[in-house]
């Protein structure tokens, strides 16, 4: 799936919120990407 699809360098931010999360339209996803693995920072 690594060579369909990279996260590397992206940024992606939630447009919706379960009522038991935490998270909000501030928050913000920052990803690394190297092969097939993906890391969030």
């Amino acid at each position: 799936m690594a060579d369909q699809l990279s996260l590397d360098a992206r940024t992606l931010v939630g447009i919706a919120n379960d009522e038991s999360c935490d998270g909000g339209a501030v928050t913000r996803f920052h990803f690394e990407q190297d092969g097939d693995r993906t890391l969030r920072r």
